[in-house]
């Protein structure tokens, strides 16, 4: 056996998840396993099944309106959406499988792999493996949580095929092992295509010793020598019989290389030469061609490599605080094209780069061969002819420009050799090696047999220079020296790392199917998420199409904040190091553009993508000012949690400059602060002159207290902290009213409703409510079909994730969120199942109510892969079960630890380490309606506040290792901690 056992699958289980709905096994009163071992023996039962191929399916719900551009089709696991695909990855690559079985594809993706010339993320490319015996075989997949593998089992008569997939964590490296099962030889044939669906064969493929590789960028473009310029020309007035693109200067061996011994285009040669796919190193270039110009007017294309950008420009609302755009379909003004481009305009020698155009001073020599050149430092484009310079300039987009709003989208070459991510996107390489069998290489495909009985290995690797420098050269290597030892020590190691993840934290609850997407929940989120990684998108890493909606980038308004949601509570902190980076990266635009709109502070736009280079977000900030504040949500739970002072230095200046903007913009209006035209929602869900927002006031809540705790532990900014404490003592009240006064309430409703009956309005004034969009008057209960009732705001979330309601709160301010979740009904919506659910439970709704709607939602419109088959919300989906689960669990936000504090009493249940706010590790059981015990890890010290979970009157036993056993009572327990130190509590028994 290679990589450990190969698993043998005799069959999958229905339905789509191997784990049903059964009575939990009997409870002990005391754990009978350590939380590591109990972690990872139920993650191992975790499996996510199919019986056919992945995407084979109809899709069911991606699909509204007319298609779109990221629109699936049947059979395919491509989709600007969430994919279908069996799902595997490391934190940095994602691969997607599907296909069918005798032509099985595994489409890869990388976080990083973002376009600045085509403004949004791009598919890394795919690997295709043929199979032709294997036509109409059935097919049994399994995404397998516990190892984080995707096994499958294909059998056509006595053809068969069993495969196991991975990606190796710590390198950017994925395995697809082959065992033939059947008892004939089986002939395959793997290719490897770039993003475009291109294998490229002339210009980015090749092969080294027994490796076949690929170049990959997602800024790869067509190429095109001659043809006319915007047709006003014929390019016979002009003749081209050679270029060449060195990377860097002419001293070293071109990149590309077109020459004819007569004229490649042109003259009576074809007017335009088709180089294929390129990528320019347009970090660094030289372009020289050899030309012939007809006459002093001539004109035409020498050489063309630019794509185009499909945003446009919106007109400016100047009544609009924030600029916001409105209008549709207005040409943009800047940067329609992005890449290279050089031409003769009457005579003269013309080169475009990126939007940046230079002109020579004089025209070229006429009736005789010029060499031309074009060239690129990072700092200054040259122009020459025969060596002589005939033009330059250096007039790029300065750091400022791209880093301030004046340059609001692709800015690929800022004129300043420090900027971070340089501007252009990466360049990488897929690279393949069959280990355990020789192949031929032919046409840019490998063919290889594998004898029945037999077993091989395909490696694949992904790599890209953010990687390293040597990147191509690394992943060759790393592939050539490859053997079965080293790829067994591989999965070992990839075994161990998942290992290690299960053990930190379990959750065991009656109801299997919840409990399974619990587990694989936090699987998608770790394939997607890593320290050390650049944080995912929309989509996560799993790439499948060059149209990803919404571009996949960082959405502030909900989408970029949810997936990391689920990190905190579950004891997997570590997933959301990557999330803070792009925030911080972000900070001297956010300054930029609050100085231009006469502010201060930060002001962040509503979708952003790496910087600099551009945002992705053609509406700018959609009419909410709270873009930044929702994100500055996410580090103070961070903090909350585990009051961590290296992470509060790290994004103190971030949140910090949040509050600034605050500071000025809040306005004091009869003793009260009062925020004014802002959008409760983006703009095209309601008006942008909303006052008090139910989610600004709520996240400024949570804001200005944290701040001040977290200027105590620091010893920072003690001089802001009367400010702080003004505001957060005078800031407005949460909107709250009854909710007869809703017109869309009392329409759903259709009959009277109690006046006592209040609820959370989405703003003071302005919008008032979420839209209700199954419409008419409220069913028993809503479809179960996804719903879109906002683009991701709603008032609950003041409850999640802004914690300013819980099991402590007044009743008043719980009733009214009770309230607020009976009469919005969110529980299928396309953009807020990740909040609400959670919310619920703050609000102290029905948990069994609970649990019945989350378990429709997964087995409805959850896909085997632990996804959600969802026409709008991709990764931001997968908090929605960790979540609800550990706030139903335990709560800990407000000043108590409070044990199943919103969980069916009849319903056993038990969890170890959750943790809790003031980074406290719980584990407690629920047995027959009692709780067995609870067993706390103090991981920082200080105290811990407990809430008596066997009542006020009852006395609790403490057992500290080491100490003498105490006596506890109170509705209270308050009790001090060192670190490290672990605290055992149960009922005393008199």
């Amino acid at each position: 056996m290679i990589a450990g056992a190969m698993l043998t699958i005799a069959g999958c289980a229905t339905p789509a998840h191997a784990a049903v709905k059964t009575k939990a096994a009997v409870l002990e009163s005391v754990p009978a396993q350590t939380v590591a071992a109990r972690g990872i023996a139920l993650a191992n039962t975790v499996h996510g099944t199919w019986n056919a191929m992945p995407g084979a399916e109809t899709p069911r719900f991606q699909r509204f309106g007319p298609p779109m551009p990221w629109s699936r089709k049947p059979g395919s696991i491509a989709t600007g959406l969430m994919t279908p695909g069996a799902l595997v990855g490391n934190g940095s690559v994602g691969v997607a499988m599907g296909g069918s079985p005798d032509r099985q594809e595994f489409y890869i993706g990388r976080n990083d792999f973002w376009s600045v010339l085509r403004g949004r993320i791009m598919p890394m490319g795919r690997l295709e493996l043929t199979v032709a015996a294997l036509q109409g075989a059935s097919a049994q997949v399994s995404e397998n949580i516990g190892p984080a593998d995707v096994t499958a089992h294909f059998v056509q008569g006595s053809d068969a095929l069993q495969s196991r997939t991975w990606v190796a964590n710590g390198r950017n490296v994925f395995a697809v092992e082959l065992r033939n099962s059947g008892s004939q030889p089986l002939h395959v044939r793997a290719a490897l295509l770039d993003g475009f669906g291109s294998g490229e064969a002339q210009t980015l493929s090749g092969a080294s010793g027994n490796v076949q590789w690929l170049r990959v960028s997602p800024e790869t473009v067509e190429a095109t020598i001659g043809g006319s310029r915007r047709g006003v020309v014929a390019a016979s007035n002009l003749r081209i019989r050679s270029v060449r693109v060195y990377a860097g200067n002419s001293a070293q061996k071109p990149r590309y290389d077109w020459s004819s011994s007569t004229v490649l285009a042109g003259g009576n040669g074809p007017e335009r030469f088709s180089c294929g796919r390129v990528i320019l190193p347009l970090r660094h270039f030289t372009m020289r061609a050899a030309v012939n110009v007809d006459g002093a007017d001539g004109s035409g294309a020498i050489f063309t490599a630019m794509v185009g950008q499909q945003w446009m420009k919106q007109q400016i609302d100047p009544t609009d605080p924030l600029g916001n755009q409105r209008g549709r379909n207005l040409p943009r003004a800047q940067g329609a094209a992005a890449g290279l481009a050089v031409y003769l305009s009457h005579g003269r020698l013309v080169a475009n780069l990126n939007g940046t155009v230079i002109t020579s001073t004089q025209t070229l020599p006429t009736r005789q061969w010029v060499t031309v050149t074009v060239a690129y430092d990072g700092q200054k484009l040259v122009l020459l002819a025969d060596g002589r310079q005939i033009g330059e300039t250096t007039s790029f987009p300065t750091a400022a420009q791209v880093m301030g709003p004046e340059w609001q989208w692709a800015a690929a070459h800022p004129g300043d050799a420090n900027v971070p991510y340089e501007g252009i996107g990466p360049e990488g390489v897929l690279a393949m090696r069959i280990v355990g069998s020789d192949a031929t290489l032919a046409n840019g495909k490998m063919h290889f047999t594998i004898p029945a009985g037999e077993h091989v290995v395909m490696l694949v690797a992904a790599m890209d220079n953010r990687d390293t420098s040597t990147y191509f050269q690394t992943a060759l290597t790393d592939l050539e020296q490859a053997s079965l030892p080293d790829v067994a020590a591989s999965w070992s190691r990839h075994v161990a790392w998942w290992r290690n993840f299960w053990s930190k934290s379990y959750v065991e609850i009656p109801d299997k199917t919840i409990q399974s997407w619990w587990y694989g929940s936090l699987y998608v989120l770790a394939s997607c998420s890593e320290p050390g990684n650049v944080a995912p998108g929309l989509w996560g890493n799993w790439i499948t199409s060059t149209h990803m909606a919404w571009q996949g980038d960082y959405t502030l308004d909900y989408n970029y904040q949810a997936p990391f949601w689920a990190a905190y509570p579950t004891n997997h902190v570590s997933l959301a190091d990557p999330y803070d980076a792009p925030l911080l990266a972000w900070m001297q635009r956010g300054e930029a553009l609050a100085a231009k709109l006469h502010s201060q502070g930060l002001v962040y736009y509503t979708h952003l993508a790496p910087s600099p280079g551009w945002s992705a977000d053609n509406f700018r900030a959609l009419d909410q000012k709270s873009d930044a504040l929702f994100a500055a949500v996410n580090c103070i739970q961070r903090w909350r949690y585990t009051h961590d002072a290296a992470y509060a230095r790290k994004v103190w200046p971030f949140l910090t400059g949040v509050a600034e903007y605050w500071d000025h913009d809040l306005k004091l209006v009869n003793g009260r602060y009062v925020d004014f035209n802002d959008a409760a929602d983006e703009h095209l869900w309601g008006p942008s002159s909303g006052v008090n927002p139910a989610t600004t006031i709520g996240f400024l809540k949570m804001l200005y207290p944290a701040l001040i705790e977290m200027s105590e532990q620091l010893h920072a900014d003690e001089s802001q902290r009367a400010t702080w404490s003004n505001i957060s003592a005078h800031l407005s009240d949460l909107p709250i009213a009854p909710a007869n006064s809703v017109a869309a309430i009392q329409k759903a409703v259709g009959k009277p409703i109690p006046p006592d009956q209040m609820v959370i309005l989405q703003s003071q004034h302005g919008m008032q409510w979420v839209n209700l969009p199954w419409g008419g008057a409220q069913g028993p209960e809503p479809p179960v079909r996804p719903t879109g009732s906002s683009a991701g705001m709603n008032s609950l979330q003041v409850v999640f994730p802004g914690w300013n309601i819980g099991l402590e709160s007044p009743a008043a301010l719980r009733s009214a969120a009770w309230y607020t979740v009976h009469y919005t009904r969110l529980w299928y919506d396309n953009n807020d199942t990740s909040s609400f659910y959670p919310a619920a439970v703050g609000a102290g709704y029905d948990p069994e109510a609970i649990l019945k709607h989350l378990h429709v939602l997964v087995t409805h419109i959850g896909y085997p892969s632990f996804a959600y088959d969802m026409p709008a919300g991709g990764i931001e989906n997968e908090a929605t079960v960790p979540t609800t689960i550990a706030a139903m669990l335990l709560q800990s936000y407000q000043k108590d630890i409070h044990v199943f504090p919103d969980w069916p009493s009849t319903e056993d249940a038990s969890f170890g380490d959750l943790l809790a706010v003031g980074d406290f590790l719980v584990s407690s059981q629920l047995k027959g309606g009692r709780v067995a015990y609870v067993r706390i890890t103090s991981e920082r010290g200080g105290l811990c506040r407990l809430a008596n979970p066997w009542g006020a009157e009852a006395e609790v036993e403490l057992k500290i290792a080491g100490e003498k056993t105490q006596l506890l009572h109170g509705a209270e327990l308050d009790i001090s901690t060192h670190i490290g130190e672990q605290l055992m509590l149960t009922e005393h028994s008199r």
